[in-house]
């Protein structure tokens, strides 16, 4: 009965530490896609007020960094997360 109630302590520690991990690991997330939302709002006031050169060149750099992010977010879920 004593390793029976071991093993569920484990069992209990690991989830406690485990929802710890998560909650830090969401918290890293909202951090960057804010920072992520508020630099590309910058880059499109800033192409919006800007000459149309400025502009192109501002909207090719938003999109490069949004694939850069789900470009991220893709291995993250195929390569990391599941070995």
């Amino acid at each position: 009965m004593s390793v029976r109630r071991e093993q569920l302590q484990v069992n209990v520690n690991g989830l406690v530490q485990n929802s710890a991990l998560v909650l830090t690991s969401n918290k890293y997330h909202y951090l960057v896609w804010f920072i992520l939302g508020i630099t590309l709002i910058s880059m499109g006031l800033y192409a919006i007020t800007s000459t149309s050169t400025t502009a192109t060149n501002s909207f090719i750099v938003m999109v490069s960094l949004l694939f850069v992010y789900f470009g991220s977010i893709w291995m993250n879920d195929t390569f990391i997360r599941y070995q």
